[in-house]
C-alpha cells in the first residue's frame, strides 16, 4: 500500500490490472490463469489489502477459466529493490521463530512460489485450486 501511494492506485494495480489481462487472455482463448494474492484474501475483510485481494479472487473466477490457480503466500522473502522496514522486521522474526510458527504462517521465499507455480501450471489440473504458503514449503 505505501509503495502504490494510495487506496486507488494500490486497487489498480493489485485488482483492476490482473482482471483486465484475465479478461483479455480469455476473450483469446487462454484456459488457465494463475495468480499471486495473500494469506487472508477475503472480499469481507476488514483490511483494505485483503479485501481487494479477495475481490481480484472471486472476479477471477467469475471469468470461467477452466483452470485458476491462485497461490496465497504468507510474507513473501527474497531480494527487493526497495527497503520495507515492516517486512525486515517480519522476516527477522519469521527466521527466529521459524519452528513454532503453522506451516500456512511461515515466511516463504519469492523463488519457491515460483517453482511451485510453474510445477502446478504444468500438471493439467482442472477447476479452482487454491494454494496456501503450507504448499511452498
Amino acid at each position: 500500500m505505501k509503495k502504490a501511494g494510495s487506496k486507488e492506485a494500490f486497487r489498480k494495480v493489485d485488482y483492476e490490472y490482473p482482471m483486465t489481462l484475465a479478461r483479455l487472455a480469455r476473450e483469446q482463448g487462454a484456459t488457465q490463469f494463475s495468480i499471486v494474492t495473500a494469506m487472508g484474501a477475503d472480499v469481507h475483510s476488514m483490511f483494505f489489502y485483503n479485501r481487494v485481494k479477495g475481490e481480484v479472487e472471486r472476479d477471477l473466477a467469475s471469468l470461467h477459466y477452466p483452470t485458476l490457480l491462485i497461490y496465497r503466500p504468507s510474507l513473501l522473502l527474497g531480494n527487493r529493490s526497495e527497503s520495507r522496514l515492516g517486512e525486515r522486521i517480519g522476516e527477522r522474526f519469521m527466521k527466529a521463530f521459524n519452528p513454532l510458527i503453522p506451516a500456512n504462517y511461515k515466511a516463504v521465499d519469492s523463488g519457491q512460489v515460483a517453482e511451485v507455480m510453474c510445477k502446478k501450471a504444468q500438471e493439467g489440473l482442472a477447476g479452482l485450486h487454491v494454494f496456501e504458503s503450507s504448499a511452498f514449503q
